[in-house]
């Protein structure tokens, strides 16, 4: 699990203005709202502050924000994160929160903290929004401008050792440049800048501050999610000179494949286990609905290169696009078996469609199918996104019961195939197999060789032994295949 880096940035901040801040990660508690009513009765509990997106979390911050506001009426309620900022008057009116901060939260919380501390409930402050009046009040964040350090020591003995260092989740950059129409980015970026920059690199100094920070816990092997960790060639050439003088190791970046080449590969190859970027799909048809163009071609060219340099990838691909064919799902199969013939040990994952609400692509879906996403909050807090079940919620426009068989079927064979690396026992594969339909998508796929093995994991032996000089002499798994 990773860590919850965005509160540990506006905690930090927080902390840095004068607040002390308790972080309720609560996967990690056996009981929630004991730990709520054990912290509210040791502490003076000033505000909570929930970051929330749709599915489970929707819920337990629905709950938790109901039980503190019973229980503790005095405290005051902010949330933040994708989905108050996707739908900042829903949430006011459906749930217990007194506030929405939209976008970037480290100066909004502040702005909220200070006012309550001072007797104030009107806040005019960019990205807070209430309801006064029953009215809806807010106020546009502007163009983003500060970058705040997430601050580890509030998690404390929360850190998992036996996680390290794989808990060690970074973000180098906010926001992305590119504008695909299912992106939560969209609508965080129009209310923050629509006509100017959308991508916000953190400066060196503060990334570094932070790696120093995990290194003096021991930590050397760091993960980075923000989407762009790779954007600019500049920016990557004095990353890796960082990285490289501190003797660290990247076990996994995202990026988006545009920005990749063999001079990014090669700067950051000796250090690195994986990069992992996104396709979506093969059909320039489909492509435009999702305002996301990729070619296939510099998709391998790409591939080659990391397979080259033996750094492993992981790709991912949308199922149920509105106005989907089987002739696109085809051209997805056989890309995936030309990659899984470059590099036998990569991964493919696949997810159905979801029109987040207010984004561009549920535009389209309202414009084209007559469709909307629901905005009660009750439903939307019972779908997963990352369900393998199609969600009369999240893909409205899929309403036979066959069409949701097939896709249901269609995204565990892909999984099995691709993700999983195929287990030719298992027998809903078998069975899958033998329906017409879906033998003539995976066709080109049956002819695939067995993955040589477990996938390395090149950091293993680092991880293992980590007296072995720097950097890690990886072994030949990938290159030795590839050619």
């Amino acid at each position: 699990m990773y860590p919850p880096l965005g509160l540990l940035q506006i905690g930090g901040y927080l902390k840095k203005n004068g607040y002390d801040v308790e972080i309720l990660d609560a996967p990690l508690e056996p009981n929630p709202f004991l730990y709520i009513d054990r912290i509210c009765k040791e502490k003076d509990i000033l505000a909570v502050g929930f970051t929330v997106k749709t599915g489970p979390p929707l819920l337990f911050a629905m709950q938790a924000s109901y039980y503190i506001k019973r229980n503790y009426p005095d405290i005051v309620i902010m949330w933040g994160g994708v989905l108050p900022t996707s739908m900042p008057e829903e949430v006011l009116r459906q749930t217990f929160a007194d506030y929405v901060v939209v976008g970037h939260g480290e100066e909004s919380s502040l702005a909220i903290c200070n006012a309550v501390r001072d007797g104030k409930r009107d806040i005019e402050y960019p990205g807070v929004c209430y309801l006064k009046n029953n009215e809806l009040y807010f106020t546009m964040q502007g163009p983003f401008s500060h970058h705040h350090p997430a601050d580890w020591d509030i998690l404390g003995d929360k850190i998992n050792a036996e996680q390290s260092p794989y808990l060690a989740a970074l973000m180098l950059s906010k926001g992305c440049p590119f504008r695909c129409s299912f992106c939560y980015h969209q609508n965080t970026l129009d209310l923050l800048s629509p006509q100017t920059q959308r991508w916000f690199p953190k400066p060196m100094e503060t990334v570094l501050q932070e790696i120093d920070t995990l290194r003096a816990r021991g930590v050397n092997v760091l993960t980075f999610i923000d989407d762009c960790t790779l954007m600019n060639k500049n920016r990557v050439k004095l990353l890796s000179k960082e990285l490289r003088s501190r003797e660290v190791y990247i076990e996994q970046c995202i990026s988006h494949v545009n920005t990749l080449d063999s001079e990014v590969i090669e700067e950051i190859a000796p250090f690195t286990q994986q990069i992992a970027y996104s396709i979506e799909t093969v059909s320039p048809r489909l492509q435009k609905i999702l305002n996301k163009r990729v070619s296939v071609d510099h998709v391998k060219e790409v591939d080659k290169a990391l397979a080259r340099n033996d750094v492993n990838s992981i790709h991912n691909f949308i199922f149920g696009i509105p106005s989907e064919t089987d002739e696109d799902l085809r051209k997805i199969i056989e890309l995936a078996v030309q990659l899984r013939q470059i590099n036998p040990y990569l991964r493919l994952t696949g997810i159905f469609c979801i029109p987040y609400p207010n984004s561009t692509l549920e535009g389209w879906l309202i414009e084209n199918r007559k469709i909307s996403i629901t905005r009660d909050l009750r439903i939307l807090s019972t779908a997963d996104m990352y369900s393998r079940s199609i969600s009369p919620v999240y893909q409205p426009w899929i309403t036979d019961p066959d069409d949701k068989q097939f896709y249901e079927d269609f995204y565990y064979l892909f999984d099995a195939v691709f993700a999983s690396w195929f287990n030719s026992d298992d027998e809903r594969v078998k069975s899958l197999l033998k329906v017409k339909r879906l033998a003539r998508l995976f066709e080109p796929a049956l002819g695939l060789e067995p993955v040589p093995g477990k996938a390395p994991y090149l950091l293993d032996e680092q991880l293992q032994a980590p007296d072995t000089p720097y950097p890690l002499v990886k072994k030949r798994f990938l290159t030795d295949r590839v050619g």
